[in-house]
């Protein structure tokens, strides 16, 4: 007889932090893994005397997909492309300067990442990707620490591809064994 009837320990669990790519490059080392929120907001249609949600009238209303975590490094083309999008630079002495996108300008589709990937090995040999054909990030913040890494808090968010289905979530993911 079986002390606890019915468990089944866990056989698929995405182990340790994942790494997060740009395309084939990764983004550098990070701290304490990412997170991942679909940011689906989801709508169930009222009527005159409901009482509570039904059932099937539920529907996604929109999309916030993002993903976030702390980054240790930042190398100089990874704060100029990827944290201040649309950014400049340009050499001064000892070193360079990046100036930031002047605020009121719509970004150019040049300006936003594409194909970021978060990238997580399962238990086994699975390997799962959250995939956002278009990002941007969204936020980001630098906290140095005293005795410690300074660390880069940053949050991409995914944006719908021009030209896509503007109704499908705009990113994917994926199981690959």
């Amino acid at each position: 007889m079986a002390i606890f009837p019915g468990y089944v320990a866990p056989q698929n669990l995405w182990l340790d932090a994942g790494v997060l790519y740009y395309g084939a490059t990764p983004l550098g080392a990070s701290r304490d893994g990412f997170q991942f929120d679909p940011g689906m907001d989801i709508r169930n249609v009222p009527f005159d005397g409901q009482h509570a949600p039904n059932a099937t009238l539920d529907r996604i209303i929109t999309w916030k997909p993002i993903i976030k975590g702390k980054m240790v490094e930042a190398t100089q083309s990874v704060i100029n492309t990827i944290y201040e999008v649309g950014s400049t630079s340009s050499s001064i002495t000892g070193g360079y300067a990046i100036v930031p996108k002047s605020a009121g300008q719509l970004f150019i589709a040049g300006n936003y990442i594409t194909d970021l990937f978060l990238i997580g090995r399962m238990q086994g040999t699975q390997v799962i990707k959250i995939h956002f054909p278009v990002a941007l990030v969204e936020k980001y913040a630098l906290a140095a620490k005293p005795h410690n890494e300074g660390e880069w808090d940053v949050q991409f968010g995914c944006r719908v591809a021009v030209g896509a289905n503007l109704e499908s979530p705009p990113y994917e993911i994926q199981v690959l064994t």
